[in-house]
């Protein structure tokens, strides 16, 4: 296993942006915590830094991207398979749509 620092991370985030491509078993430290990449993942993908659970908030670039569709393992890609954007922008549009007629 090789120790890899590269990544984008911004305060708050539940995921990491891969600035490169990062073979399984891939070391690195965020916030002093070690995390092993699962599985091969490509640059400009995401991989969970901590446990997400179903239905949680998915926070890239301290902002909220979408939920997870099923438990997201700390160390495992995030991605269309586990990540739904639809609905979140239904429901922030919901949202504000009701907070119009407030």
């Amino acid at each position: 296993m090789s120790t890899w620092k590269w990544f984008v991370k911004f305060p708050g985030d539940n995921v990491v942006t891969l600035t490169k491509d990062a073979p399984a078993n891939t070391l690195f430290i965020v916030d002093s915590d070690e995390i092993s990449i699962l599985r091969d993942t490509p640059f400009g993908h995401k991989i969970a830094i901590k446990n997400i659970e179903g239905g949680g908030d998915i926070i890239k670039y301290g902002v909220k991207i979408g939920f997870a569709t099923t438990e997201i393992l700390k160390g495992e890609h995030v991605h269309i398979h586990n990540v739904d954007e639809i609905s979140l922008m239904i429901r922030d549009e919901e949202k504000k749509r009701s907070l119009r007629r407030s």
